[in-house]
């Protein structure tokens, strides 16, 4: 075919409106930016589109259906989406819908079913980062966010949020995937999972380094409710701290359901409390807890134990390398069973650990009054642990970091180690790893792990396999 400059002209612009997207811009007149409302902006907006809106009060309350768009702060200040207390803030809706939100605030949202502050809806898709959530209001499920679609939320406040229903803070259903990575979920109040109610089938939360502050339910679970669905629900949570959160009933932090399972490592759960049963979990079906740190959860209830209650008879309450303290003569109480390995646990004997390498002393936190629950020199948790160990889906070897990102797995020259060692090497009981001051320099330690082992000869194989520059 020949090609002419009309011919040209027209695949340029062909291809410039297929693969380009245009910025939309909303501020406070119509001569500096293309719409004065969000709304307006939303509705001109085509696939693609990025939406910059200025600093600014916007009393509105907006829906995405059917488009791909990108909503986000155009800077210099905070953005707030005010719902007036009329209706959802935000509403995105539709199987082809993807949605991309950037350092919002979303405020004073109000629905009766779901999702007052902003609701994912159906297939719908969103990624949800730098944003706050806030002040909504719910006699449905979901106070702040509810999602039944999928998503990203990452480095996201969902705060003072109430709903009558499930989940305070955050409702999770439908099938989709969903992540919540470095969130912050604070201070909201629902009936069940005064912070987050999970209602899935099976395991479709990734949930990393989030903390969840002083959530109230009504009845089970301050935190979280693990309340699967028509089968069994899983929770999962990685690097999480859990601090203060209260239930009127049970669970202070945490109520998993029958048939339902949550799992937890490198985690902290420090003064949780119920009025009856489960300072820190309420137990119904399955509960693990790997380098985990349990400290002062509580029941209001004389005679009960402070930290976990099992009510079914198949109930199991599961650790590996935990530590547990609490006022309680017993960490665990109910018709259940607790099944723990090398943890330090109340029930335990003192001073030697038993069969199952479990043993009760004072873990020697470094300054427990002011949230420090790392560990001092010589803790009787440094070394304590098993470095193989395995429990449901969690493997120790797998464990490289401690909650505060440092190495797992470090060798402390001036412990004996007492758990169960991988090259010498034993992990510490609970959620961080004891760091030891810096051996003299040894040049045969390659991987600096203050030991020598064969893990420094794998690295030294390493390096001379590689040749040199």
């Amino acid at each position: 075919m020949k090609i002419t400059p009309l011919t040209a002209a027209l695949t340029i612009a062909a291809l410039t409106t297929a693969s380009g997207a245009d910025t939309l811009t909303v501020g406070p007149s119509l001569i500096d930016f293309d719409y004065i409302t969000i709304t307006a902006a939303i509705s001109a907006g085509a696939n693609g589109d990025i939406i910059e809106i200025a600093p600014g009060l916007y009393p509105e309350n907006l829906t995405i259906s059917g488009k791909d768009l990108t909503l986000r702060n155009a800077g210099g200040g905070s953005v707030t989406v005010f719902g007036q207390d009329l209706n959802k803030c935000l509403l995105i809706t539709g199987s082809t819908t993807d949605v991309e939100l950037e350092g919002l605030t979303f405020s004073n949202g109000f629905s009766t079913t779901a999702g007052a502050g902003i609701s994912v809806e159906g297939g719908s898709h969103a990624n949800i980062t730098d944003c706050i959530i806030e002040n909504s209001n719910n006699t449905g499920v979901g106070g702040g966010l509810y999602m039944s679609g999928g998503g990203t939320i990452t480095n996201t406040v969902i705060r003072n949020n109430q709903s009558v229903g499930y989940g305070g803070g955050v409702y999770l259903g439908g099938s989709l995937s969903k992540s919540f990575i470095n969130c912050q979920i604070i201070n909201n109040t629902g009936s069940e999972g005064g912070g987050m109610a999970y209602a899935m089938i099976g395991d479709k939360l990734d949930m990393s380094g989030c903390v969840f502050i002083s959530n109230t339910s009504i009845l089970r679970g301050g935190a979280i409710a693990v309340l699967g669905s028509t089968s069994a629900g899983t929770v999962e949570a990685m690097d999480c701290e859990f601090i203060t959160n209260r239930a009127q009933n049970a669970g202070g932090a945490i109520w998993v359901s029958d048939g339902d399972v949550f799992r937890a490592y490198n985690s902290l759960f420090i003064e949780n409390s119920a009025a009856n049963d489960g300072g820190a979990i309420r137990n119904e079906q399955v509960v693990e807890a790997v380098n985990c740190t349990f400290v002062e959860n509580s029941v209001d209830t004389e005679g009960r134990s402070d930290t976990f209650s099992s009510l079914r008879t198949d109930a199991d309450t599961r650790l590996l390398n935990t530590i547990i303290t609490n006022a309680s003569a017993t960490s665990h109480d109910g018709i259940g069973d607790l099944i723990a390995t090398y943890s330090l646990i109340p029930e335990a004997p003192s001073g030697m650990a038993d069969a199952n390498g479990n043993f009760n002393a004072n873990p020697a936190f470094t300054n427990p009054s002011i949230g420090d629950y790392t560990l001092l020199a010589g803790s009787p948790a440094i070394d304590a642990g098993n470095s193989r160990g395995l429990l449901g889906n969690i493997n120790v070897l797998d464990i490289l970091t401690d909650h505060n990102g440092n190495v797992r797995n470090l060798d402390d020259q001036d412990t004996i180690n007492t758990g169960i060692s991988t090259w010498e090497v034993c992990i510490d009981l609970g959620a961080y790893e004891y760091q030891p001051n810096p051996a003299p320099d040894c040049a045969a330690d390659i991987n600096n792990d203050n030991a020598l082992n064969f893990l420094d000869v794998s690295e030294f194989l390493s390096i001379f396999g590689s040749g040199c520059p």
